[in-house]
């Protein structure tokens, strides 16, 4: 809990940074990834529109047992299964505390449960978007 509780100051403490930088790029539009764009953060920053897209658990886990680069994390770690077991607990209230967010700031939410493909949800992001 008390990670995860730093993480949203981390990046509360870090946004203006990252929003200095951003708002010097001249673009129509910018596509972020990455934890740090929460939505009290987006809400601070933002005057444009804003969609969160949060995995359930079961997806969340399911993905970051495939990514190669886990094990490198873990790498010195005594009880590596115990390890990733509380990474994963502390994503899992990162992404309710998100979803919360979201709700607070009327900031739209997707839940990636996996059941949709890649084109779907794309689709589903140019839409709200307005996307060609």
């Amino acid at each position: 809990m008390i990670q995860c509780e730093d993480e949203f100051l981390i990046y509360d403490e870090i946004s203006k940074l990252v929003f200095g930088y951003l708002d010097k790029i001249d673009a129509d539009f910018i596509v972020t990834e990455g934890a740090a764009y929460t939505p009290n953060v987006m809400a601070k920053y933002r005057n444009k529109e804003y969609i969160s897209i949060i995995p359930t658990p079961e997806f969340q886990i399911s993905h970051y047992r495939e990514r190669k680069w886990v094990p490198f994390i873990l790498e010195g770690c005594s009880d590596k299964q115990q390890a990733f077991q509380n990474w994963m607990e502390r994503d899992i209230l990162f992404a309710k505390q998100v979803k919360l967010e979201c709700k607070e700031n009327a900031v739209p939410c997707i839940v990636n449960d996996g059941f949709r493909s890649e084109d779907e949800m794309f689709r589903i992001v140019k839409e709200r978007f307005i996307l060609k």
